[in-house]
């Protein structure tokens, strides 16, 4: 269950991934502003802000400034949500293609579709989650190792990588593993990961995506 509900997470994350990518570029400087705004509220002796000309902003001005940002991010958190939310979202080769500049890894746009073609059951160009999660359970069952694993793999560093941070440590991977392989062979599971002495290669104890692959 702790799987399937990680698996569905990433799923959610990469559908429409590109859309939802350009409107949290627009959101962040707003939130960073808000985050801002709010502190001096908290502490206004102490935290000053300043407008755009570098003047300093009393509490009248910060408030003002504060009811806009408040409708910015409203309404850009909106669309996102209007994109979550949409029962037929599906993940399109232009999300994997971003999906996969944000890890780090640069691919060609035949790369993209053939690990999209990989797992389209109907022949659609995208990824629904039915077909997503069938790829996911052929992968971890495979006992042969000619089910296509391209997709699979950036699925499951995804997996791993719960903050989205682009970087799996060992605390957010020993979770999992534990889940599906148990007490007896998690420690086996975490070396093929980390290596004997659960380090990468660059022995900072983090995957990269690059380094994972």
């Amino acid at each position: 269950a702790a799987e399937t509900k990680e698996l569905r997470r990433v799923f959610d994350h990469l559908a429409n991934f590109l859309p939802k990518q350009d409107i949290y570029k627009r959101l962040s400087p707003y939130l960073d502003r808000k985050t801002d705004l709010v502190a001096y509220h908290h502490n206004p002796d102490a935290i000053e802000v300043k407008d755009d000309d570098g003047n300093v902003m009393d509490a009248d001005a910060v408030d003002a400034e504060l009811e806009v940002l408040n409708t910015k991010v409203e309404e850009l958190q909106k669309r996102i949500a209007s994109y979550d939310n949409n029962p037929n979202k599906k993940i399109h080769p232009e999300d994997l293609n971003e999906a996969m500049k944000v890890l780090g890894r640069k691919c060609t746009k035949k790369e993209v579709q053939d690990m999209i073609w990989e797992v389209d059951e109907n022949l659609d160009g995208c990824v629904d989650w039915d077909e997503f999660k069938l790829m996911f359970h052929r992968n971890i069952t495979d006992s042969t190792g000619l089910e296509p694993f391209q997709l699979f793999n950036v699925v499951q560093f995804m997996m791993y990588d719960k903050d989205n941070s682009g970087q799996v440590t060992i605390d957010e991977t020993m979770h999992m593993l534990f889940a599906r392989y148990g007490k007896k062979n998690l420690e086996s599971q975490m070396k093929i990961l980390f290596g004997d002495n659960l380090q990468t290669s660059d022995g900072d104890g983090e995957l990269s995506f690059n380094e994972y692959l």
